[in-house]
């Protein structure tokens, strides 16, 4: 039931109501390799780091493998990190020294399309229509990765909730029922707060990458975000907004908040949790490996919820950070590049249910609905979060349907950080530190010659 639901969900309004080693089909690159050159050529695919230590040796031998079926095809495998990925990508393309295909951040590949370096793959969608495995992924992620005439600047590859993990132990103790809007949450966290003897109700990254589709949840869950609705427009100073960060003052004057969080990378805070030092944890659904690392005992202990109702908002709800895979235009083997794209997004299932042990989930419904995948013993959390997170998720433009030039800087910049730093640091208003943030994105339209 789960599964049919899902496949509901993403094939209809699931993230944007609001990114052959496994299962899947190597005809399109065999194709490919029928008019292929003799030439031995080699791709640069840079891919980011989307697991844990194993995650780039176990995505290297299956790129490696690639060879096996394409046999003049070599994949010179590269792995980034989320750390000055923004910079590390936008020096080496405008210095003509980037990839061939590449997986990235959220809106990367609308960054590079607006400077003409990103290849359309319409030619993958329609082949994929042609064979019938189109519905395989979302439609409103497919419109998502695409820009104003329909061209599909990047292939759906997977998407990050942010949701919370909770402590039900610590819970029962306190007689408290998991929270479904933001006062049942308020006196959850106070409840469970206790600054003297260092434990928190609540802990949560504000310093690094993980802070920005973090912090988009609270406002997700208050039923808005920094865009207008056809995505336009910057929105950063609207009124449900005010709310959220008054609400986050609220929590961090009761001392809710561990001391010092504005400088917690996501690293510090779910040490926090593991540790048994905060009863709830930001995060997303990779967590849950760590989680069960600790043994079963402490795994059955703690639970997931999505963010709770928002005074404004209608039903609970949290942010996930959507994801592609793109081909960059300087390529000089457009059609090769295309053919293993097309194969890889085919054929990487063991990313998802190996040891590669992926921070993410796939966009690709069959892999979603795989037993392979959902009853992945490493990670207990996968059917609640089929369950409970993905009915909540939005993404990061919401209440926009897709992305944006101007959101490929906001998310790279890390925008929605600074503004959870800010205000954990309490040094400026909710107003003035949203301000701030809506006339730097009112320059960044101007900068870009977006009217």
């Amino acid at each position: 039931m789960k599964r049919r639901l899902l496949a509901a969900m993403l094939a209809g309004m699931m993230v944007l109501s609001l990114a052959a080693c496994g299962k899947g089909s190597d005809d399109g690159a065999a194709k490919k390799d029928e008019t292929a050159s003799e030439e031995t050529i080699t791709l640069k695919f840079w891919d980011m780091v989307w697991g844990g230590p194993e995650y780039a040796t176990e995505a290297e031998k299956l790129a490696k493998s690639y060879s096996e079926v394409v046999p003049n095809v070599e994949i010179e495998y590269q792995s980034i990190p989320w750390a000055n990925r923004y910079e590390t990508f936008s020096v080496a393309v405008a210095a003509g020294d980037g990839p061939d295909v590449s997986t990235g951040g959220g809106y990367q590949q609308h960054q590079f399309a607006a400077t003409g370096n990103i290849l359309p793959l319409n030619d993958i969608m329609d082949e994929w229509k042609e064979e019938g495995k189109l519905e395989d992924l979302p439609q409103d992620m497919i419109e998502f990765f695409q820009d104003t005439e329909g061209n599909q600047l990047g292939i759906p590859f997977n998407f990050e909730p942010r949701g919370i993990f909770y402590r039900k132990d610590y819970f029962e103790d306190k007689g408290l029922e998991v929270p479904k809007t933001w006062d049942e949450l308020h006196t959850a966290i106070k409840a469970l707060s206790d600054p003297a003897n260092g434990k928190y109700g609540m802990a949560y990254p504000a310093a690094d990458a993980a802070a920005n589709v973090s912090f988009m949840s609270w406002l997700v869950s208050n039923g808005s975000g920094v865009w207008s609705e056809d995505g336009k427009t910057p929105d950063w100073t609207n009124e449900k907004n005010v709310k959220v960060l008054e609400f986050i003052s609220t929590l961090r004057d009761e001392g809710c908040f561990p001391e010092g969080m504005a400088s917690y990378e996501q690293a510090d805070a779910q040490k926090m949790f593991l540790q048994g030092n905060s009863a709830m944890m930001v995060d997303g659904i990779g967590f849950g490996l760590q989680i069960q690392e600790q043994g079963d005992d402490f795994a059955e202990k703690v639970g997931i919820m999505p963010f709770p109702q928002g005074p404004d908002s209608d039903q609970p709800g949290m942010s996930a950070a959507l994801n592609a895979y793109m081909v960059y235009s300087s390529t000089e083997y457009p059609e090769e590049a295309k053919a293993f794209i097309k194969w890889w997004s085919e054929n990487n299932l063991s990313l998802w249910t190996g040891p590669a042990g992926v921070n993410a989930s796939p966009a690709r419904i069959s892999f979603l609905e795989d037993e392979s995948y959902l009853n992945n013993e490493a990670n207990p959390f996968l059917d609640d979060m089929v369950e409970m997170w993905v009915p909540a998720m939005q993404s990061t433009m919401y209440p926009a349907a897709s992305a944006n030039v101007a959101q490929a800087t906001v998310d790279g910049e890390r925008w929605w950080r600074d503004v959870s730093q800010a205000i954990l640091m309490g040094e400026k208003s909710p107003e003035e530190i949203l301000q701030d943030k809506q006339n730097a994105a009112e320059q960044l339209l101007k900068d870009l010659g977006i009217e």
